[in-house]
């Protein structure tokens, strides 16, 4: 279990790194390109326009679901006066930390199903399983045979990397995770106290690893994905530049 915690944790911080290295490289790139922000802008929003749609319907999802009404929402992207980029938004009404958490954690969850049935079903990770296990620098040459004779890998590629690149959620969707994890904390010491804590440790470890493991398989094949990316991104700044 601590194994697996572990591989999880890392492989989500290096997801957040390679992001933030992706979308800078990107940035710049695009910039030199065009040498116009307004149409680098453009380009940049419309290659990830597929990630920001399953973003923002997740939100919107997530509020109808929980019988939120929704004020506004948008799914076209703008440049802030601050030369920041707000892809989207979806503006709900003023609820209880449990439905904001769960609105706000929205997109993270609809991105790894989506990752899940792009890398489990197109990308051919089924091949050598997909419970983590599988997953080690052994089989990474195998997994690699498989990859490159996939139908139509280009356009799964994308589709995994703008998924991946996109289903973080922002600031803004995380305000209410903190009081959420304090209750949560609260709830999980009063049944330590009620002297349930081993039972209730044992029930949920077994599927609780299975999951670490599925996550953590997912964030570093996307992580490695990313920093696929970043050196050619890297490259064409330097000849560019």
């Amino acid at each position: 279990m601590l194994i697996s915690f572990l591989w999880f944790t890392t492989s989500l911080v290096a997801l957040v790194f390679a992001q933030r290295w992706m979308h800078t490289g990107l940035q710049r790139v695009l910039l030199l390109l065009f040498r116009k922000i307004e149409i680098a802008f453009f380009f940049y929003a419309l290659l990830l326009l597929p990630g920001v749609v399953l973003h923002e319907a997740s939100h919107l999802l997530a509020a109808r679901l929980l019988r939120v009404r929704t004020r506004s929402f948008s799914m076209i992207p703008k440049m802030r006066y601050d030369g920041t980029i707000r892809f989207g938004y979806v503006e709900t009404d003023r609820v209880g930390h449990v439905r904001s958490a769960l609105i706000g954690a929205a997109p993270l969850a609809s991105g790894i199903l989506v990752l899940a049935l792009l890398v489990y079903g197109n990308l051919g990770w089924s091949s050598i399983g997909m419970d983590g296990e599988a997953f080690t620098l052994e089989t990474l040459p195998l997994y690699w045979e498989r990859l490159i004779e996939t139908p139509n890998l280009g356009w799964w590629l994308y589709l995994a990397i703008v998924v991946s690149n996109t289903m973080l959620p922002s600031s803004a969707d995380r305000a209410a995770w903190i009081p959420l994890g304090l209750i949560l904390g609260a709830l999980v010491g009063f049944i330590v106290l009620l002297g349930f804590g081993p039972q209730a440790a044992d029930l949920v470890a077994e599927p609780a690893e299975a999951g670490l493991r599925v996550l953590a398989g997912l964030f570093t094949l996307t992580t490695l994905l990313d920093l696929v990316l970043v050196l050619p991104l890297w490259l064409v700044q330097s000849l560019v530049g």
